[in-house]
């Protein structure tokens, strides 16, 4: 298998809102190939249908984006993404008519105006303190219900 594979890409959707959190699976994928990098290759909200597409300022999304990565990371990830980083108001366009959420929502009928949405400061909280090659403290938390990583 190491003559073909490289690394491990894994979506986010059981992940999501913590319901089927998955983590501890990735994480005993993690030890059984370590020679292989994991990677979270796609993420988005708004893909359920009672709760679908864009909806401006709900801080609980970029709290799923915010968890998502934190877990990801503790299992090992080296990178994560979201699938569409820009959609417009209605959560497209894409080949199959199936509307989402992104951390930026253009408005493409006014002109040049754009959103963010807290997806968007959640994955930017990252991008900015989290730099390239930075390495992974090992920490224990002792309280439940905390998601904490170290980074130096």
């Amino acid at each position: 298998i190491n003559k073909y594979v490289d690394g491990i890409a894994v979506h986010w959707y059981t992940t999501v809102d913590m319901i089927f959190s998955d983590f501890y699976e990735m994480y005993l994928t993690r030890l059984a190939f370590p020679q292989f990098f994991y990677f979270a290759s796609e993420a988005c909200e708004g893909y359920l249908k009672a709760d679908e597409g864009p909806k401006m300022v709900m801080w609980r999304r970029g709290t799923n984006y915010a968890l998502s990565i934190i877990g990801d990371l503790l299992v090992g990830a080296t990178g994560w993404t979201d699938w569409n980083v820009v959609l417009d108001l209605h959560g497209g366009p894409n080949q199959f008519q199936y509307y989402v959420d992104s951390p930026i929502i253009a408005n493409t009928t006014s002109g040049n105006v754009f959103y963010k949405n807290p997806m968007y400061y959640a994955m930017g909280h990252f991008s900015k303190f989290l730099p390239r090659d930075s390495i992974r403290i090992e920490m224990k938390v002792v309280k439940e219900k905390r998601y904490v990583i170290l980074y130096h």
